[in-house]
């Protein structure tokens, strides 16, 4: 009976140890696999991914390509601008949608830069420095009959509808020309139309030499 005891807890002891050995071998190869999985993902993520109906190598500038088929796009993030405001730390070139402006907002590296459309030109209150040559900074044509390529206007006080100002010689701080109409129009109706106050004014020609000189 002792012999049949021993021998019964003799198997026991050997079946627990196999258990073990396999549990140890299965949570060994489980490793190994979980380290392939992730070395095949850090290699995955280091190659150019084209995502679309069509199996095609991505552009070789970019780094992620999508395909849209023709009817759909990327949707970007969409917040209001205050939610915008309060990402810690933007990456740049950061994108986001903001609702409440119906636009796109590009971080620059230094602050969030409105995309604006066709019809969006830019904000106002508006104040640019440029350096450009012969192009003029701004040229807006108005093909209409009668119409006006720039209006300004000034309701109150001794504001200015229109102000031009260069830098260096050989500009203009305001220029308009006409085909059949009038170059430049100014009128003011409780005050003046048109007031100078340092430098010489030429009618008829480009280079007055005296404060007022009319050529022709």
């Amino acid at each position: 009976m002792a012999l049949r005891q021993k021998s019964h807890e003799g198997k026991k002891a050997t079946s627990l140890k196999t258990i073990i050995n396999n549990s140890s071998k299965s949570q060994k190869m489980s490793k190994s696999i979980f380290i392939y999985v992730l070395l095949f993902i850090a290699t995955s993520l280091e190659a150019q991914v084209h995502i679309g109906p069509t199996a095609q190598a991505p552009d070789p500038s970019a780094v992620l390509e999508l395909e849209s088929g023709f009817n759909k796009g990327l949707l970007l993030p969409r917040m209001r601008k205050i939610d915008m405001l309060a990402i810690q730390n933007p990456a740049e070139g950061l994108s986001v949608y903001l609702t409440d402006e119906k636009a796109v907002h590009i971080y620059n590296g230094t602050e969030w830069v409105k995309i604006h459309g066709e019809n969006d030109a830019f904000e106002l209150p508006y104040t640019g420095v440029f350096n450009e040559g012969t192009p003029p900074v701004l040229s807006l044509t108005n093909s209409t009959n009668g119409g006006t390529g720039i209006y300004g206007h000034s309701s109150i006080g001794a504001g200015s509808g229109v102000h031009g100002h260069v830098f260096n010689g050989g500009g203009y701080g305001i220029k308009g020309t006409g085909k059949f109409g009038r170059g430049a129009y100014f009128s003011s109706s409780n005050s003046h139309a048109i007031v100078t106050d340092t430098g010489s004014v030429g009618f008829g020609t480009l280079s007055p030499t005296a404060f007022v000189e009319v050529d022709g």
